[in-house]
């Protein structure tokens, strides 16, 4: 067998896992999940090339798995139609617009203060652009609250600048101490953790 033929026989193999894991991840038929693996890079690259151009009104992307078609997510100041439309066409895929309190950008800013601020207390902030949602773990529920209360002002502030129309960007928490956890050290160098003498690495 060729090199060329081998590399094609790979490519045929990583497609149709692609195919299997988008039909059963997504409930979609095999058609609809050949779709799907047909736009994907095409999807990725459109997603970053205007997110990354329009992340001040742009919220985000959502894929409809049935149709293929990219949903991107529009702050209520968005007025790059025309421009979006033109990236969209040139990497030939089809998308639609919805609404979305927060834009990209809004949405970063806010989880790195929250980093920023709460980061050596086990806080992690991270930004979930699918749904203009905020996905924090936190060591527990005071900080939790401490946490809240931070991302409501921060959200108002922007609300009074007249970016949103939005009063508070949603949260959604995991409480889970992670102070206690061995760091990954410890799994290769033993003499460098304070661990229990009846310890186990799983």
């Amino acid at each position: 067998m060729s090199a060329q033929m081998a590399n094609t026989d790979e490519e045929f193999d990583g497609v149709e896992a692609q195919v299997a894991a988008s039909m059963e991840g997504n409930g979609v038929t095999e058609a609809e999940a050949r779709h799907l693996v047909e736009l994907q890079d095409a999807q990725v690259f459109f997603a970053e090339e205007v997110g990354g151009q329009y992340s001040d009104t742009v919220g985000g992307f959502s894929l409809d798995v049935h149709t293929g078609t990219l949903h991107v997510r529009v702050t209520p100041g968005f007025a790059n139609k025309a421009e979006v439309d033109a990236i969209a066409a040139k990497h030939g895929i089809d998308i639609t617009y919805d609404e979305a309190p927060w834009s990209i950008a809004e949405l970063d800013a806010v989880a790195s203060a929250v980093n920023a601020e709460f980061g050596t207390e086990g806080v992690a902030a991270t930004p979930d652009y699918e749904t203009s949602t905020m996905l924090v773990s936190a060591p527990d529920q005071a900080t939790a609250d401490r946490v809240e209360a931070q991302v409501s002002a921060l959200s108002q502030n922007l609300t009074d600048r007249g970016t949103t129309g939005s009063s508070s960007i949603t949260i959604s928490f995991t409480i889970e101490d992670l102070t206690d956890m061995p760091s990954d050290v410890c799994f290769t160098d033993r003499d460098q953790c304070d661990l229990p003498s009846d310890w186990e690495s799983p």
